[in-house]
Parts: C-alpha cells; structure tokens; sequence
C-alpha cells in the first residue's frame, strides 16, 4: 500500500567536507627520530588515497573513507607504520633541565607524602579508592546534588560521577572489611574530591582533603590490650596530633551544626580558621554499609592545612620546676568543656604554662557538671613560691565566675 515519493532523499548531519591537513616530512623526522625521505612521505600518503598539494607545510587532502585521518600525527603514524615500527629504535628524550633544579620536589606533592607518612606512622591503614562512585552513594550521604561532576560514559551506574567528599569510598571500604569480619578498622585516604567550577579552565575544581574512619576496638582483641571502642576521644587526638605534627599548631574544636551524615558534627578550628570536622557518622548510614558499632570519622582540607604551616620554634630546656594547682568547677548544663580553658588563656597569665581537663563528674539528680582542671605554672629564673601561685590561681577562678556559668562547690 505504500508509495514511492519522486525524486531522491538525502539525510546526513551536515554536508562533507574534505579535511586539509598540514604535514611536513621535516617535523615527521623529529618526532619519529628517524629520517623520513620526503620521497618515502609522499609514495605512502598517496598509496593512502590522500591527495598532497607541495608546499611548506604539504596540504593533504584525506579520504572520506579514513575518518581516522584528523591531525599532522595520525599522517606521521601512517607513515611510521608503513615504515615498519620495529625498525624504529628506542630512544629516551632528552630532559632540558637545570641541575640546581634536580633536588627539588614539588611542595604540594610533599606535603601530601609527609601527610601520609604521618598516617602510616601512627597506625593507621592507608586505603586508595577510585574517584569515580555512584550517584546513588552520593544520596544515601546526604551530599548535594548541586556541583556533581558526572561522567558521560561510565563504567557502570556505580561509577557514574566524581567523588565531592571522601566519605562514599571510605564507608565502602569499611563494608568491604565487614564482609570480611575485620571489626578493628583504622582506615585514611589523602585524596581528592571534585566539584563543578564555571570560573576553572576545566569546569572542576580539584581539592586535597584527608579523611580517616574509624570503627571497633581501640586495641587488638586479644592479651595484653584492655577492651574498649574507639570513639570521639580517638579521632579527636589525631587531628590534634596531625596538626601539630604539620606545624599548623594546636587545633580547637566547636560543635556544629546539622551535617548531611555527621551525627554530632564538630568543626576543627586552626587559628581563625575552619579547616574541617569529625563526628560520627549517623547510625543508619552505618547500618546501611554493615557497620557493628560507632563509626567515628574525620575529614580536612589538605590545601587549606598547608597554607597555614609555620616553622618550627626551639625553646630551651626549663631549668626551674613546675608548680601544679588543680581547681574543680561546678559547670552549667551545655558550657563547653574547652571554654574555660580558652577563657585562662585569654587572661594571659605570664606565669602560666599549660591548662587543661583532668576529670568530670556528674553528680546524680542534676545535670550540672563538676570539672577539674589542672593549672601548671613555671618561672623562667627562679622557683615559684607558693603565696604568688596562690595568688594567681584565685585571679583566675575569680575571673572564671565572673565570665562563665560556673560556680565553686
């Protein structure tokens, strides 16, 4: 029933064009380290069906049957093969490159060795993750779908867009350990993450970040270690320790707010700057990647942590005494534990050392706290006498009722 239109019907994209490409048997000697006869050049372009107008460079025409034929090094390829690759020696390039130059190494690159080796070094175990995973990951994190850089032909839909934070590829290494029944896992990745960035010349932008996951006991199970999970305590000492292993100082530490899968979420403070968090991760996205406990988790910004490195200071070695005082406080519900400590260092107390926590205690039918902290002071030329320490410390528990929500018992 059908019937034949008059006429003929032409459907292609766009009309073809032969493509002109430039080729010089000069540029084909240099990069094939052999000499190319212009000659031989131009018996095996024509033995191609290319078409060559002489001039400088030559203007070859290629086939419409060789798609393939698009720039000067497809021609050379061409002209190397027909050649015969095996006849072709193997020679190392020559690196132009001053020997004053020949020590150093590139600072972002050492910085990230120094930050592995620091990882490696205090335990824990270093995992390498693809930079591809899933949308569907992505999603169950909580993450945002805004800025996702996704991959036009992936492997699978478990590898279909770029990783913008660690913590997809980390929990994925912990279900893989699951499965496995190891329950101790002490896991860092220095990596990086990626998200769209209209203002790059490659539309991502690209950020070191460390993260590290923990999850199980904090020793060995098995004699003599005592048992114990790892927790807050843990993941919380080694940003400290990273940080002043780096240089960048002492680290401070500030509850957040809501997190995507942080579940409380803390945010780790250098100077004046953020620099990133740990908490733990929320109890479903733990159950969903087979965890059997607490997972604890950290994650920093390796390019900002750089940026803020300072060079060692060497002090000499005290030659008078400490003196210890310790001070108890009875501490309103929500003041932070670290608030008192930033409130003595802020009085700037010459004689005083160091300041920090050495016990809570929560009596029972209020939820009020007692905190004990732990003054040392020092003199850099003589030994203190305990009248001026005394002194001292009663400036300072005065001060510390007049500033914060807390009471002496």
């Amino acid at each position: 029933g059908g019937v034949v239109a008059p006429g003929v019907a032409k459907a292609e994209p766009r009309p073809y064009a032969a493509r002109v490409i430039n080729f010089s048997p000069t540029k084909a000697t240099k990069l094939l380290g052999v000499d190319m006869a212009p000659g031989f050049c131009r018996e095996t372009l024509a033995s191609l069906g290319c078409v060559i107008a002489d001039g400088e460079p030559w203007q070859v025409t290629a086939p419409s049957f060789r798609l393939d034929l698009e720039r000067e090094v497809d021609l050379i390829e061409e002209v190397a093969r027909v050649y015969g690759m095996d006849r072709i020696e193997a020679v190392l390039p020559t690196v132009k490159k001053s020997l004053q130059d020949l020590d150093k190494v590139d600072p972002t690159f050492a910085f990230l060795n120094q930050v592995k080796e620091w990882g490696r070094g205090i335990g824990l175990a270093e995992v390498v993750n693809y930079s591809f995973v899933g949308t569907a990951d992505l999603d169950r994190c909580g993450l945002p779908a805004e800025g996702r850089v996704h991959i036009f032909n992936p492997l699978s839909e478990e590898m279909n867009v770029l990783r913008t934070e660690l913590a997809p590829g980390l929990l994925g290494s912990l279900r893989q350990n699951m499965s496995q029944d190891n329950t101790r896992i002490r896991i860092f990745e220095v990596a990086h993450t990626f998200v769209q960035d209209p203002t790059s010349d490659t539309l991502t932008r690209e950020n070191n970040r460390l993260a590290i996951l923990l999850h199980g006991g904090r020793f060995p199970a098995r004699y003599p270690y005592p048992d114990g999970s790892q927790g807050y305590e843990d993941v919380k000492g080694l940003v400290e320790h990273l940080l002043m292993s780096l240089g960048v100082g002492a680290a401070a530490f500030e509850r957040g707010g809501e997190h995507p899968y942080l579940a409380p979420e803390v945010l780790v403070w250098a100077g004046e700057t953020t620099v990133g968090r740990v908490g733990r991760i929320r109890e479903d996205l733990a159950d969903a990647y087979q965890a059997r406990g607490e997972v604890w988790y950290a994650d920093l910004d390796l390019d900002l942590l750089m940026g803020l490195r300072h060079g060692a200071k060497f002090q000499a070695i005290p030659r008078f005494p400490v003196v210890r005082r310790d001070m108890t406080l009875v501490a309103a519900p929500g003041l932070a534990i670290g608030a008192v400590v930033d409130t003595v260092k802020a009085m700037n107390e010459p004689l005083l050392e160091d300041v920090y926590l050495v016990d809570i205690f929560t009596p029972e039918g209020t939820e009020e706290r007692n905190l004990s902290y732990r003054f040392v002071f020092r003199h850099p030329e003589r030994t203190l006498k305990d009248k001026e320490v005394e002194k001292i410390n009663q400036r300072i528990g005065q001060h510390l009722v007049a500033k914060l929500p807390v009471r002496f018992s």
